[in-house]
């Protein structure tokens, strides 16, 4: 992977999982991060693990994703805070116990 020094990536699901692993593998290459997830206090503990481990800046951003604002306001985030926006990764979604053809359109809109 490219050397990311300074780069400035939003990702949003970045509480656990893939999202989590995701800020870890950016960071190690340089990147300052938006951080988004609807739990604040998760977001909080990654945040400081990235800037601990590996000297980035990380900003959090709780929220809903599938509310426009949140996108948006991460988006203005990573520009006030680092002077733009180079990497967005989009992993925010929750697992659901059965196929995309079997979800009623509640569900699916929810993940």
């Amino acid at each position: 992977m490219t050397d990311l020094d300074e780069a400035a990536a939003v990702i949003t699901g970045a509480s656990s999982g893939i999202g989590e692993a995701t800020a870890h593998a950016l960071a190690e290459r340089g990147a300052n991060l938006v951080l988004v997830a609807r739990r604040r206090e998760a977001l909080e503990s990654v945040a400081e693990d990235v800037r601990s481990e590996y000297g980035v800046e990380a900003v959090v951003a709780d929220g809903d994703v599938r509310e426009t604002a949140t996108s948006a306001a991460a988006v203005e985030t990573a520009v006030e805070s680092f002077g733009g926006l180079d990497v967005a990764v989009v992993n925010a979604g929750l697992a659901r116990g059965s196929d995309v053809a079997s979800m009623t359109d509640e569900e699916y809109f929810a993940m």
